[in-house]
């Protein structure tokens, strides 16, 4: 966690802002008048159920046909590890 003065944090936002985001930090931005926090910034929640899973799995099967051959399980490790390069390589096979 990291604290830091509102004019500090004003005058390096988008630093904070990448430490919250990337690196998973929290900030807190205290009062520098009466020395109390002001606000807690965070990294957004990334939750995914298995239902939204399925759901992306079926749209990923409208779209590249090739992943049908393969079991459940198989294509939700194959995709989680995917990038583009090995997605158009799998669609030009």
């Amino acid at each position: 966690m990291i604290t830091v003065s509102v004019t500090d944090f004003r005058n390096n936002l988008s630093e904070y802002l990448r430490k919250v985001k990337y690196m998973g930090e929290k900030v807190v931005v205290m009062d520098e008048k009466i020395g109390e926090p002001m606000v807690e910034v965070s990294g957004a929640k990334k939750t995914r159920t298995d239902a939204e899973w399925d759901e992306y799995m079926k749209f990923v099967d409208s779209m590249f046909g090739a992943w049908k051959d393969l079991p459940e399980d198989t294509n939700r490790k194959a995709l989680r590890r995917a990038d583009i390069k090995s997605l158009r390589k799998r669609l030009e096979e």
